[in-house]
């Protein structure tokens, strides 16, 4: 399992409820094992022991990848079902590699997607070249 601690307004330390700020770490609500963890400006992701990825946290631009906005105070598995082998969290949109290419999903009004749009994208998208 994994631990994270700080500031938890948004539900980034993935405690199961907003704020409480551990200043000492705790475990990740939900029961997951994960293998690697990203940590955003409010979000965090992580990659399970089979491939999937998990966010939680600040969703106001859908960068949690779960298909809808609102905060999670608890890890949401991202939608598609994507195996993946690494995941980085950005301020407002996260981006994972897997076997078929690299995905964006969240935040894109300057192109941080890769997608060749400015649209934000709530689930993963395929970064543009990288197949």
């Amino acid at each position: 399992q994994a631990l994270c601690w700080g500031h938890n307004f948004n539900g980034p330390v993935g405690t199961g409820s907003f704020g409480g700020d551990p200043p000492a770490p705790v475990f990740v609500a939900g029961g997951l094992t994960f293998v690697s963890v990203s940590v955003g400006a409010r979000h965090s992701c992580g990659i399970t022991t089979t491939g999937a990825a998990a966010c939680w946290g600040m969703n106001n631009y859908s960068q949690l990848g779960i298909g809808t906005s609102g905060d999670q105070a608890a890890p949401v598995l991202v939608t598609g079902g994507l195996k993946f082998g690494t995941v980085s969290a950005g301020e407002s949109h996260t981006c994972a590699l897997s076997a078929t290419g690299a995905y964006c999903w969240g935040r894109n009004d300057l192109g941080q997607l890769g997608n060749g749009t400015n649209a934000t994208y709530a689930i993963p998208t395929l970064v543009a070249g990288s197949r």
